[in-house]
């Protein structure tokens, strides 16, 4: 399911940016009669062996690791936190599998507007502009807003 014209593409990580997000596309939408439909991401848990002395060391398997639910419980957990309990009825929530600059490009098509943090929980905590950020403002097929945590 590809994203409505129509709707604001919010993509939210649980990190502060993404929660001002949120937000602002919370104050935003109903002006640009618009529906917030809020995505996160996630990517198969591929389990690694490290490298120890001549050979592999056997992967540590993390039980009851599934990175769709977590992605489900980041997005109910930012929603919970930007709404309470006062969900609005123009506001749907989705899980997509992939990485999330190339998701919320491709969720761009057909979307009027794209929200995103300024940074993420992704790897590089002290750049200006995130990665999934920086790909959306170069690639997105809508306009882009990038707000800042605070």
């Amino acid at each position: 399911m590809s994203s409505a014209k129509g709707s604001m593409i919010v993509g939210v990580d649980g990190s502060p940016a993404s929660l001002r997000a949120l937000e602002w596309a919370a104050k935003n939408a109903l002006g640009l009669n618009c529906t917030i439909e809020v995505i996160s991401t996630w990517e198969p848990y591929i389990p690694s062996g490290e490298l120890v002395g001549s050979g592999m060391a056997p992967s540590l398997i993390l039980p009851n690791l599934d990175p769709e639910q977590i992605a489900d419980e980041v997005i109910e957990n930012c929603i919970k936190e930007v709404f309470g309990n006062a969900r609005p009825e123009h506001l749907i929530s989705r899980t997509l599998m992939g990485d999330p600059g190339q998701v919320l490009v491709s969720e761009s098509e057909n979307a009027t507007l794209v929200v995103v943090g300024s940074r993420g929980h992704g790897k590089f905590h002290d750049l200006v502009l995130g990665s999934v950020s920086s790909t959306c403002a170069a690639k997105a097929k809508c306009p882009v807003v990038v707000v800042h945590a605070s």
